[in-house]
């Protein structure tokens, strides 16, 4: 077995051209015109760079490195269904800009810590088919350059709606968010309406002219839950508008970690987007918010 992951969706969902892939994320920046802040926690699309990498921008453009030693991506599983969370079985990961060495004595540390038999590997394959957190690695690369940070890439199932079992999943993770040389990135689009998704029933309280700004205020409900910290209202949202945020499992974990996080944290809405202005119900669209969180 190879002891790194192929960037497998290049050439598909972003470009495997590492000059054009520079000088895309490069353009996007300077447009995105953010400040360098103090991230501690950020909320990132996962959808190819031609819908999302403006959203990401925003984000990325904000983070930090100086002083980031680990960079934690928490993303959904797609294509699997798993209980918990799932961890890479390989050394690094391959982006076009080169390889993300994975801090493997912190997974070790985290699966030995198990003892509700929560974490596990995940498949070779089913690890490259996924795309929630590759999707972040030529980003990530970018920022970082050849900075010496590792990597912790987290593929977090179902986790449920109980707080207790959510605070027993993110326990192991408690200490790692309180080191301040640690990034967390929470992989996740919001919205995603049509009949393709199975989802076209917005809330009454959100009534718009147009359905996609129906969309928007229902997403933006969401991101201001997030903004306060509030997992148990997230959690109530959730089950109100049924809303498909496919990254719901990552962000429970960050509202979580967020709570128990002894510093002061300001967490806000960086750039919201949709793939498409969805106009009728036979219409399909996915939205992406860009959030951090910062130290204030």
């Amino acid at each position: 077995m190879e002891n790194y992951r192929r960037a497998y969706h290049s050439g598909s969902w972003y470009t495997n051209k590492r000059e054009v892939l520079k000088s895309k994320i490069e353009e996007s920046f300077k447009r995105a015109n953010a400040q360098k802040q103090n991230v501690k926690a950020a909320i990132c699309p996962h959808a190819g760079y031609d819908y999302a990498l403006e959203t990401n921008s925003h984000v990325y453009a904000s983070i930090d490195v100086e002083n980031v030693k680990n960079i934690f991506i928490l993303g959904p599983n797609h294509h699997i269904y798993n209980k918990g969370f799932l961890f890479p079985r390989v050394e690094k990961y391959e982006t076009p800009f080169g390889f993300l060495q994975i801090n493997k004595q912190i997974i070790l540390d985290i699966i030995k810590s198990d003892t509700h038999n929560l974490y596990s590997f995940i498949d070779p394959d089913d690890d490259e088919e996924e795309h929630s957190i590759e999707m972040q690695l030529p980003l990530i690369k970018y920022i970082i350059k050849d900075k010496d940070i590792k990597i912790v890439p987290i593929y977090v199932g179902s986790i449920g709606n109980d707080l207790k079992k959510i605070d027993l999943f993110a326990n192991p993770l408690k200490k790692y968010f309180q080191d301040q040389h640690n990034l967390f990135l929470f992989s996740s689009d919001f919205c995603h309406y049509g009949p393709r998704f199975r989802f076209t029933n917005i809330l009454q309280k959100y009534s718009d002219t147009f359905i996609f700004k129906q969309i928007e205020n229902m997403d933006k409900d969401a991101v201001n839950i997030i903004s306060h910290h509030d997992l148990t209202g997230f959690v109530d949202y959730l089950n109100e508008t049924h809303n498909t945020i496919c990254g719901s499992n990552p962000i429970k974990i960050m509202l979580n970690l967020l709570q128990h996080y002894s510093a002061s944290v300001s967490t806000k809405l960086m750039h919201y987007s949709q793939s498409n202005h969805a106009k009728s119900r036979s219409d399909s669209s996915v939205s992406y918010a860009g959030v951090i969180s910062t130290v204030n």
